[in-house]
């Protein structure tokens, strides 16, 4: 059985289509199969799925803040010299020293990147190498075995 309206191929003794929703007459004999198409009947569309695609968010390349390796790098052996300065100073030395390069690199800057860091190590270096010195120095004079007698 076909829809009157539409075409659609329904089961016998449907009362409603599914394709168009149309009510269905009394149940119309099959059509043979040399009988002539339906003028009315209309191929079946593609459906039709949700809305209209979104836009897209566009992507913007986000340029960096300059860097200043040095003023980190003399920060962070400022830091690790400093609780270990009674050991050894090899780290204080290495961080004063690119605390100097980082503290000359952010003044060529307008923005100073690194600035902050770059002090913050050299002072830390600055005070574990002091100390360091303040320890050996008082330690100097004692240098018999028997310094407790």
């Amino acid at each position: 059985m076909f829809c009157s309206s539409c075409g659609t191929d329904l089961p016998e003794g449907t009362a409603f289509c599914t394709g168009c929703g149309r009510k269905q007459a009394a149940v119309a004999p099959a059509p043979s199969p040399a009988a002539a198409p339906n003028p009315n009947y209309a191929p079946e569309q593609p459906p039709v799925y949700g809305q209209p695609y979104a836009p897209q968010p566009q992507y913007v390349s986000v340029e960096r803040a300059p860097s200043n390796g040095c003023a980190t790098a003399g920060m962070v052996l400022g830091i690790v010299g400093l609780p270990f300065f009674w050991l050894f100073a090899i780290p204080s030395i290495i961080g004063l020293i690119l605390s100097i390069v980082g503290l000359a690199r952010s003044g060529r800057h307008s923005s100073r990147p690194g600035l902050g860091l770059a002090i913050a190590g050299l002072v830390m270096s600055g005070i574990a190498i002091l100390l360091f010195v303040l320890m050996y120095a008082s330690c100097a004079g004692y240098s018999s075995p028997y310094w407790y007698l």
